[in-house]
């Protein structure tokens, strides 16, 4: 009876948080309203402002830090009350902190993305699911506007996990959909060393989705074995977005370029545990659907 109590006033403690981010998005989108009617309507009518008047569109900024603060109190308080009990019933936890994500050196030292300039990460979940440890967090990666592209582009927004295999193998290995632009294979006549060549499967609708590029053509298809390539079409079928394979350094880097960040919280409606739960539910289905593609063949993964 009194954890239920305990609970319930934690659950309270949880929608004060939701509603006082809530309010925090009505007062910032009110002032920036305000603040730029002011301005253009000085400018419309000709009429004198004085110099701190243009430092109105400030206020609607500073805000943004109030909100910002808001937001990250009830993130941590709903990672720590539903997302780990979430978790646990699937994983052995080893850390999970939404303050920060996955390096971006870990991602870059593969060298088969594209190098970006600008890099966010949180979310980060270090555990291990039967026998496999992996590491797991939200991830953007943006390349800023230069002078020869004059926007911002996003090139990767999603899940990024790096799963740790029980073999140790001397192939790297690329494997993305054919919609994901921004993959680095370096194959060509003047690549040098390191250079991946194109691997063509024996699964016709897999090449169709996908593409595959190796170090070693022999070993990428005891990595690429018919189960694996069964279960990789599958997964693409029941996400939204590009899926992103790099076998690296004994590891399994797998991106999932969706553009939408996991186990976030409810903003603009009640917190309804059941429903939320679910909703958590859905985003661990994917790292256990990868986990349990690795113990697919056994004789390729264990030592």
């Amino acid at each position: 009876m009194k954890d239920l109590f305990q609970l319930s006033e934690q659950l309270d403690e949880l929608e004060n948080l939701r509603k006082a981010v809530l309010r925090s998005l009505a007062f910032m989108a009110v002032l920036e309203v305000l603040a730029w009617a002011a301005v253009l309507a000085a400018i419309h009518f000709d009429v004198y402002l004085p110099r701190i008047a243009f430092y109105i569109p400030a206020a609607p900024l500073s805000m943004g830090f109030t909100l910002q603060f808001d937001r990250r109190r009830y993130k941590k308080k709903y990672n720590s009350l539903i997302v780990r009990q979430a978790l646990e019933r699937y994983f052995e936890i080893r850390e999970f902190n939404s303050d920060y994500g996955i390096p971006y050196g870990t991602i870059k030292s593969t060298g088969m993305l594209r190098e970006c300039n600008k890099y966010l990460a949180n979310d980060y979940l270090s555990g291990s699911y039967k026998d496999i440890d992996f590491v797991q967090s939200d991830v953007q990666m943006t390349l800023q506007n230069s002078v020869f592209q004059k926007a911002n582009v996003t090139m990767f927004k999603g899940r990024w996990m790096v799963f740790e295999f029980n073999k140790h193998f001397v192939c790297d290995m690329l494997v993305y959909e054919k919609s994901f632009r921004y993959a680095k294979h370096s194959e060509g006549l003047f690549s040098g060393e390191g250079r991946l060549e194109r691997v063509e499967t024996e699964n016709v609708a897999f090449n169709e989705h996908f593409k595959v590029y190796a170090q070693n053509t022999v070993e990428a298809f005891y990595l690429l074995s018919p189960q694996i390539i069964d279960k990789l079409e599958e997964i693409r079928q029941n996400i939204r977005g590009d899926l992103i394979l790099i076998f690296h350094n004994s590891h399994l880097h797998i991106g999932v370029n969706n553009f939408r960040d996991a186990f976030e919280p409810p903003v603009f409606s009640k917190i309804d545990v059941n429903t939320v739960m679910a909703g958590i539910d859905d985003d661990i289905g994917l790292i256990t659907a990868l986990a349990d593609m690795l113990r697919l063949d056994r004789k390729v993964y264990k030592i």
